[in-house]
């Protein structure tokens, strides 16, 4: 009788335990989790040309915080229609793909595998623009407008990004 009761008990606190795992994987927000990009894909972007400015912006969506890396850079005594495509073929040498070419405005770029992650590149411009919600990229735009030449600053963006 008391083996029985033990079985029962096991039964049931295994039933128990399991479903609080079933529960928690319907329920967005049980377990919240952190995605950044990988270091190595920060150092890819570093190697374009010349961080003058950076910062970070987070998204949460049910349980998951995105954390997106946004560097503006110089790449180097060109003008503004020069740049992006500058960026985007120094990262090409350094085995990325181009994913939507909208060239010379903006370029969306795959890393090389395994660090599964996306990167935007525009100009100081059409960027200004796009971040207009995010207060604190939009000021770190505007203050770079006051440098000489900010026509020749590109504006990257990197997220990670799952791979289905």
């Amino acid at each position: 009788m008391v083996e029985s009761m033990r079985g029962e008990h096991a039964v049931r606190s295994l039933a128990l335990v399991g479903g609080m795992f079933l529960l928690a994987g319907c329920i967005p927000g049980i377990f919240l989790r952190t995605e950044r990009v990988d270091p190595g894909v920060l150092s890819d972007v570093r190697g374009i040309g010349k961080v003058v400015a950076r910062t970070t912006t987070e998204y949460t969506w049910e349980g998951l915080t995105t954390i997106t890396d946004v560097l503006v850079l110089d790449v180097g005594g060109v003008t503004g229609k020069q740049a992006v495509p500058r960026a985007s073929e120094r990262l090409v040498a350094r085995g990325w793909t181009i994913n939507i070419d909208r060239l010379p405005e903006s370029v969306a770029m795959d890393s090389p595998e395994p660090e599964n992650a996306l990167v935007y590149i525009e100009g100081i411009a059409a960027s200004e623009s796009h971040n207009a919600a995010d207060s604190k990229v939009l000021k770190m735009i505007q203050d770079l407008r006051t440098r000489p030449n900010p026509d020749g600053l590109v504006v990257v963006e990197a997220e990670p990004y799952e791979m289905e």
